[in-house]
């Protein structure tokens, strides 16, 4: 080796338990506000599918009039 030769070390800082818990709590609300907007999508959804699909009047007569039950 020369002696005009030059190491050079890199050391990258490594994160504290508080960065480490700081990005995984990052992370889990990243996740929950997917599974949010996913759930108002499939809501909204549902929705539109519900109004094409017996009322709550038309329920409650389909049950008042099961004679099943009366046996």
């Amino acid at each position: 080796m020369t002696e005009s030769a030059r190491i050079v070390i890199a050391v990258r800082a490594t994160p504290t338990d508080e960065q480490k818990l700081a990005q995984i709590q990052s992370m889990i609300d990243a996740s929950i506000e997917r599974l949010r907007d996913s759930l108002k999508l499939q809501n909204k959804q549902g929705q539109q599918e519900e109004t094409d699909g017996p009322s709550d009047k038309d329920l409650d007569d389909m049950l008042s009039n099961l004679d099943i039950f009366n046996q």
